[in-house]
């Protein structure tokens, strides 16, 4: 349960923006990999429960501590 203008914080792999170092020194990486959401998929579903995307702006935030 959220209060009005809560948060929510998704945790994960997401390609392109997130790296999982060892996943490359199994043999179909790329498979599982491709298996994961990606970023413009995360977003829309949120999006359809009316959250939207402040990834740049916690990165700005965190950047400047």
């Amino acid at each position: 349960m959220l209060v009005d203008h809560g948060c929510v914080i998704v945790r994960g792999f997401v390609p392109g923006h997130s790296e999982l170092a060892w996943l490359s020194l199994f043999p179909g990486s790329e498979k599982a990999i491709a298996r994961f959401p990606d970023l413009e998929a995360i977003n829309r579903l949120f999006a359809d429960a009316g959250f939207r995307l402040v990834h740049d702006i916690l990165l700005k935030l965190l950047a400047s501590i």
